[in-house]
C-alpha cells in the first residue's frame, strides 16, 4: 500500500510539470506573434542632406526653417527630425509636433514622422536632386543647439509595404538662431 502512494504522487509531479511545459510553449508560440519577424532597412544610398537652416528668434517664439534635399539614389516618403537644447545632449525633442500648418510637410496624427505627402498613390514621394523647406513653430524651447534627420521609406518585403526608418544615412547639423 505504500507504493501505491508514492505513485499516485509522482503522477501528480509529472502531470504538473507537463501542463506548466505546455502552457509555456502555447505562451511563447503567441507572443512570437507579436515580434516582427523581419527587419525592415532602407535601400543603400539612401541619403538626405539639410542644405540650410533659417533659425529666427521672436521673444520666447522660434521660427526654422529646414531646407532638405535629397541627395541619394532612391525616393524618400518622409524622415523623423529631432532637436536638442545642448551642444553634447543627443536631439530627442520630436519637430512633428511643431511642424507648421502652411508647410509644405505632413503629419498624420499620432505618427512621429513628418512626410513629404499623405498621398496613397505616391509612397516614396520625395525625388533625388529635389529639394524642400519645411517650417517649424516652436513656442516652448529655450535654446536650440542641433537637429538631427533620419529619412524614412516605404519598402517593399514580401509583397507589403512597410515603413523603414533609413538608420545609417541620419544627419546632425548644427542649429544658430538670430
Amino acid at each position: 500500500m505504500k507504493n501505491k502512494h508514492a505513485v499516485s504522487i509522482m503522477i501528480g509531479y509529472v502531470l504538473l510539470v507537463s501542463i506548466a511545459m505546455i502552457i509555456g510553449a502555447v505562451t511563447y508560440a503567441w507572443m512570437k506573434t507579436y515580434v516582427p519577424a523581419d527587419k525592415v532597412e532602407c535601400a543603400e544610398g539612401v541619403s538626405l542632406y539639410i542644405k540650410n537652416i533659417n533659425c529666427t528668434k521672436y521673444g520666447g517664439d522660434i521660427y526654422l526653417d529646414v531646407t532638405l534635399k535629397n541627395s541619394g539614389r532612391f525616393s524618400i516618403a518622409g524622415y523623423y527630425a529631432y532637436i536638442s537644447e545642448t551642444e553634447d545632449e543627443k536631439a530627442t525633442i520630436d519637430l512633428s509636433d511643431y511642424l507648421r500648418e502652411d508647410s509644405q510637410g505632413k503629419s498624420a496624427p499620432g505618427v512621429r514622422a513628418i512626410y513629404f505627402t499623405l498621398s496613397t498613390d505616391k509612397k516614396n514621394s520625395f525625388s533625388p536632386d529635389e529639394e524642400i523647406t519645411h517650417s517649424f513653430f516652436i513656442d516652448d524651447l529655450i535654446d536650440l543647439k542641433n537637429i538631427e534627420i533620419l529619412p524614412a521609406r516605404i519598402e517593399e518585403v514580401k509583397g507589403k509595404e512597410k515603413f523603414a526608418v533609413c538608420s545609417s544615412s541620419k544627419v546632425r547639423e548644427e542649429i544658430f538662431c538670430s
